[in-house]
C-alpha cells in the first residue's frame, strides 16, 4: 500500500512539474516575441525611420538637399543670379542704367569757357527728353530761336557725331537737348546798344543786393539763373531799369490774402508783377510787389516809378526780385538772361548799390 501512494506521488509531482515547465516556457515567449516585431521592423527599422522618411526622400535629396535649399531655391535663382546677382542690383539697377552712363557716371560741371546760353537751331522745334537719349518721350517741344541756359554737359546718345548732351531748365521742366542742335550766344554784347539798365531804385537811395545770379543755394538757378534781388521794405518805390512798353500786370494779392505777407511754395502763383517790353524784345519783369502804378500799353522812361516793393508771394522777406527775360509764349516763364547794371556790372550778393543821382 505505501509503495503504491509512492509511485502515484511520483506520477502526480512529475505531471506537476511538467505542467509548471509548460507555463513558464508560454509567458517567456509571449515576452520575447512582442518586442521584436514592434520595436524591431515598425517602429526603428529600416522602414519607418531609416531609408524612407529620414534620409533619402524627405530630409536628404529632395526636401533640403538639391531641390528645395539646394540649386532652386536658394542657390542658382532665388539670391544667385537672377535676383542679387546679374539682374537686379548688377547690371541693370545699379549698373549700367540708373548710376552708371545716364544719371551720374560721366555728368560733369560745365567746361570752362563752355557757353552758358545758347538757341535751339532745329527748324522743326528740339524736344527736351528727360535723360540724354532719345529713348524716352519727351518732354516739351522748344521751338526754333528758343534760348536756353546750359546746366551742365553729359555724354548720352550720339546724335550726327555728337555725343554732347545739355542739361537745362526750360518752359518751367527740368531736361537735356542734344548740343548739335544748339548755337552759342555771347551773353557779354548788347542786342541792341540803346538798351541798358540802371537799378531799380529812386535817386539817391541805395540797396542791398540780397542773392545775385545763379544763387544754388537759393532760387537763382535754373529759368531764373540770371535774377537780382533786392533788399527792400514794403512799400518802397522802385522804378524803370529801361524804358519801355507795359507788356503785363498782374496785380490779384491784395491786403488780407494768406500770401500778401509773404509765403511758401504753395504762395508761388500770387507774386503781384509787371513786365515791361523793350526796343530789342527782351523784357525785365518786377516781382513781389504791393502796388502797380502803370497799365498795361503804356510806355515807361527809365527811372520812372512803375509801383511798390513788397513781399507778394512765395517769399520769405520783403524784397525786390527783376530779372531780364527772352521773348516768350508765356512772360511768367521765360528764360531769364545775363545783363549788368550801368557802371556796376554784376552786383555780387551782400553788395551795396547806389541808385543814380537826381537830374
Amino acid at each position: 500500500m505505501y509503495r503504491l501512494y509512492n509511485w502515484r506521488a511520483c506520477i502526480y509531482g512529475f505531471l506537476l512539474c511538467f505542467y509548471l515547465f509548460a507555463c513558464v516556457e508560454t509567458v517567456v515567449d509571449q515576452e520575447l516575441d512582442e518586442p521584436d516585431f514592434i520595436a524591431g521592423e515598425v517602429m526603428a527599422g529600416e522602414v519607418m525611420a531609416g531609408e524612407v522618411m529620414a534620409d533619402e526622400v524627405m530630409a536628404g535629396e529632395v526636401m533640403a538637399g538639391e531641390v528645395m535649399a539646394g540649386e532652386i531655391m536658394a542657390g542658382e535663382i532665388m539670391a544667385g543670379e537672377v535676383m542679387a546677382g546679374e539682374i537686379m542690383a548688377g547690371e541693370v539697377m545699379a549698373g549700367e542704367v540708373m548710376a552708371g552712363e545716364v544719371m551720374a557716371g560721366e555728368m560733369s560741371l560745365l567746361p570752362e569757357g563752355q557757353c552758358e546760353q545758347m538757341r535751339v537751331n532745329a527748324e522743326l522745334g528740339l524736344r527736351l527728353r528727360p535723360q540724354a537719349n532719345t529713348n524716352q518721350m519727351q518732354l516739351a517741344l522748344l521751338p526754333l530761336g528758343t534760348l536756353v541756359t546750359i546746366l551742365e554737359i553729359v555724354e548720352g546718345e550720339v546724335i550726327n557725331g555728337d555725343s554732347r548732351w545739355a542739361r537745362v531748365d526750360a518752359q518751367g521742366l527740368s531736361g537735356y537737348l542734344s548740343m548739335y542742335f544748339l548755337d552759342c550766344v555771347d551773353v557779354s554784347e548788347t542786342i541792341d546798344d540803346e538798351v541798358f539798365f540802371t537799378p531799380p531804385l529812386v535817386c539817391d537811395t541805395r540797396a542791398i543786393i540780397s542773392q545775385s545770379f545763379n544763387d544754388t543755394q537759393g532760387s537763382h538757378s535754373g529759368r531764373s539763373r540770371y535774377a537780382l534781388d533786392f533788399a527792400l521794405g514794403s512799400g518802397t518805390e522802385i522804378t524803370a531799369m529801361a524804358p519801355g512798353r507795359v507788356l503785363k500786370t498782374y496785380l490779384v494779392t491784395e491786403p488780407g490774402d494768406p500770401c500778401y505777407n509773404g509765403g511758401e511754395r504753395e504762395c508761388r502763383d500770387a507774386a503781384n508783377y509787371i513786365i515791361l517790353e523793350h526796343s530789342d524784345q527782351t523784357r525785365t519783369a518786377y516781382l513781389h510787389l504791393n502796388e502797380i502804378h502803370m497799365n498795361e500799353g503804356e510806355q515807361v522812361t527809365r527811372a520812372q516809378v512803375i509801383g511798390l516793393s513788397g513781399h507778394t508771394g512765395w517769399s520769405t522777406g520783403p524784397h525786390l526780385h527783376v530779372e531780364r527775360q527772352e521773348p516768350c509764349g508765356d512772360p511768367r516763364n521765360c528764360q531769364t538772361i545775363h545783363f549788368s547794371l550801368l557802371e556796376i556790372g554784376v552786383p555780387a550778393e551782400d553788395q551795396w548799390v547806389n541808385a543814380l543821382p537826381c537830374p
